[in-house]
């Protein structure tokens, strides 16, 4: 059996969106006040960082796939190259609900003393491995009886 998973930052996309522009419109007014043209060389630095970042968050997306033999990983713009885990290198693997805010800081590529890396994109569930080089690894992670199914056919092989 063959899990894969896609997820994408649109919730944290859609608020930020509007946040961004409301401070993008304050930024516009505030520079150009006295001003009799619309738009003044200074107003432009902010517009494209806010653009910038309204882009980021639009591409992120993480992409995984597990299987009775390896898990791999993409997290792009961040991640380009697919990195690839064989099942050997795996310790343990399971799904865990998180607090991506009190335990990660937020979603994102971050990480934490305690839990390790998250690779996380939205929701509170993740994919938790533990590789045998004692790192651990979170992947956002949607549930469902396939992959719950999968994960303990491979608890299984992992704890023999």
């Amino acid at each position: 059996m063959k899990i894969s998973q896609t997820h994408r930052m649109s919730l944290v996309f859609w608020i930020a969106l509007p946040t961004l522009l409301v401070v993008l419109g304050i930024t516009f007014y505030l520079q150009n006040q006295n001003l009799n043209s619309f738009i003044n060389i200074e107003s432009l630095p902010p517009f494209f960082i806010i653009i910038l970042v309204l882009g980021l968050l639009w591409t992120i997306k993480l992409q995984w796939t597990l299987d009775q033999k390896q898990f791999s990983f993409i997290y792009r713009p961040f991640i380009w190259k697919r990195k690839t885990y064989a099942l050997s290198d795996i310790q343990k693997i399971e799904i865990s609900k998180i607090n991506p805010l009190k335990d990660f800081g937020g979603w994102g590529l971050r990480y934490s003393t305690k839990l390790g890396k998250a690779y996380t994109t939205q929701g509170n569930t993740v994919l938790r491995i533990h590789l045998n080089n004692q790192k651990i690894l979170n992947f956002t992670a949607q549930i469902s009886p396939e992959l719950t199914e999968l994960v303990e056919s491979l608890s299984k092989k992992t704890q023999d």
